[in-house]
């Protein structure tokens, strides 16, 4: 008895074998996945959103920012049209970026564990994907020139030393977060957060509306826990969510308000670490319109891609190898530095970020995600990420 030859085994959509994903499965996956990337995103929360036009060629798109008029002071004379004013505005440049990813899988893991795995290799890579376009957010706007050193240092190389000499020295005031909110109230910046209503419940207070601050959860613990040397409350005004007159009108990532401000805690915490032994924490408080995110228009933001087994053809002549991936586009730009202020300065705490690989044993069933694709496996020059490698034994 013969075998059939490959040719005809091959189904209609070109693959010889292998677990096919209708259209209608993808459609699935996206959704999963555009409803929850956005939902672990921080830093384009408050962000003007603007499209780049798909199908134009274009890889950049433009924002329009308009100068205040002066103040109409002068009286006017019975009879007489005064000069008028003229608009003025600046153009500001957008450009999009690709960014994304994929994990390969083998015919095994297919065959032993088909939809499962597949699901999680999802999860793992929706919160890949939100890290990463929340990275790219937040390094697009923390370059401003608008500067507050912790404790009246000079510059960040001063916070360090002070930090390093004592720890208490390199945190920015209370004075410091006042000083920041003043400068946007003069800059005529609008507050994004609503005012809260005191009451009468024990150990609550109100608030007044004011200015989200991203800040790292290292700075969250400071602000909670931090003490003078006679053991006082460092941040006495800080008022913890847990004393809100109503938790239900918080942010969703709302840690608690002081004065002008109301501070907003994010995992991707912008913090300097060149200084192996001092880090500096990178506090951006900003009022309406301070800057904006980009994308691509009419690609639904992040795109899901699977490659069944025996999709490259000639290059998996026994269908071992299949993919999931994602890519999108992405950007971000300060509008208006006047808008933006970033406080710079220490912390009491040391806990560091760790993006690390998992290794998950089940039984005799070891799935390790490898940093990079076994030798032999590795992408060709130019193609879109490293790539990561699930392999089953």
């Amino acid at each position: 008895m013969g075998f059939a030859s490959a040719a005809a085994m091959t189904h209609q959509d070109g693959i010889t074998g292998g677990t096919r994903l209708t259209p209608q499965l993808i459609e699935v996956y996206d959704k999963i996945r555009l409803t929850t990337i956005p939902n672990n995103t921080v830093w384009d929360k408050y962000s003007q959103k603007r499209f780049v036009p798909s199908g134009t060629g274009a890889r950049q798109t433009f924002v329009y920012r308009w100068k205040n008029l002066a103040p109409a002071t002068t009286a006017i004379t019975e009879g007489i049209t005064p000069g008028g004013s003229t608009a003025q505005r600046e153009k500001v440049q957008m450009r999009v970026e690709q960014f994304g990813d994929f994990m390969e899988y083998t015919d095994q893991l297919d065959l032993f564990d088909v939809m499962n795995i597949k699901t999680e290799f999802l999860d793992l890579q929706n919160v890949q994907a939100a890290t990463t376009l929340d990275i790219i957010y937040r390094d697009g706007i923390i370059g401003g020139t608008n500067v507050v050193f912790a404790n009246g240092a000079a510059d960040r190389a001063a916070v360090v030393t002070a930090g390093k000499a004592k720890g208490i020295d390199g945190l920015p005031t209370e004075a410091d977060y006042a000083r920041a909110a003043l400068r946007l109230r003069k800059a005529k910046a609008k507050k994004l957060a609503p005012s809260l209503s005191a009451n009468k419940n024990v150990s609550t207070a109100g608030a007044r509306n004011a200015y989200p601050c991203m800040i790292d959860p290292n700075r969250t613990d400071d602000l909670r826990y931090a003490r003078n040397d006679d053991g006082t409350l460092f941040y006495p005004n800080f008022l913890s969510i847990e004393q809100y007159p109503n938790q239900g009108s918080a942010g969703e990532y709302e840690v608690g308000r002081m004065g002008d401000i109301r501070f907003e805690e994010t995992d991707e915490g912008a913090v300097d670490a060149n200084d192996a032994a001092y880090s500096v924490y990178l506090d951006i408080v900003f009022g309406k319109d301070a800057y904006a995110t980009v994308s691509v228009s009419g690609k639904g933001g992040v795109q899901t891609i699977i490659k069944p087994l025996g999709s490259a053809g000639a290059a998996d002549p026994l269908n071992q190898r299949g993919t999931i991936g994602w890519k999108a586009m992405a950007g971000s730009k300060i509008l208006n530095n006047t808008y933006m202020v970033r406080i710079e300065g220490g912390s009491l705490q040391n806990v560091t970020r760790d993006y690390e690989n998992n290794t998950i044993t089940d039984g005799a069933t070891t799935i390790t995600a490898l940093s990079n694709m076994d030798a032999g496996q590795s992408n060709p020059a130019g193609t879109l990420g490293s790539g990561t490698d699930a392999t089953i034994s």
